[in-house]
């Protein structure tokens, strides 16, 4: 294996295994705001991306010829300030809807 290879590798294993210390245990069904407002603000944009998959997954409203336009992370983070309380694909879902 090539060096750059080797490192190339190293770099997406080792963002990989960032990113899912963030959703380590998680399930997206039960994700709350306030679970989404303890991430780091380096990885809110991939977990809001993991929830709103969760959510285009489940709705079969969504076919295959649909493009995916992310939603809007700031969006989300400010709605949830607003009720940390509630389901954060909830909130994603609210806003994928609202792309349409």
């Amino acid at each position: 294996m090539s060096k750059t290879r080797t490192i190339s590798v190293a770099l997406i294993a080792a963002c990989l295994l960032v990113s899912g210390v963030a959703l380590a245990g998680k399930n997206p069904a039960t994700y709350t705001c306030a679970d989404l407002l303890e991430v780091d603000v380096d990885y809110v944009p991939q977990v809001v991306y993991w929830l709103d998959g969760y959510t285009w997954a489940g709705d079969p409203v969504y076919d295959e010829d649909v493009e995916w336009v992310p939603v809007e992370t700031d969006t989300i983070i400010t709605e949830c300030k607003k009720n940390p309380s509630q389901k954060a694909a909830a909130v994603v879902k609210k806003h994928r809807k609202s792309k349409k």
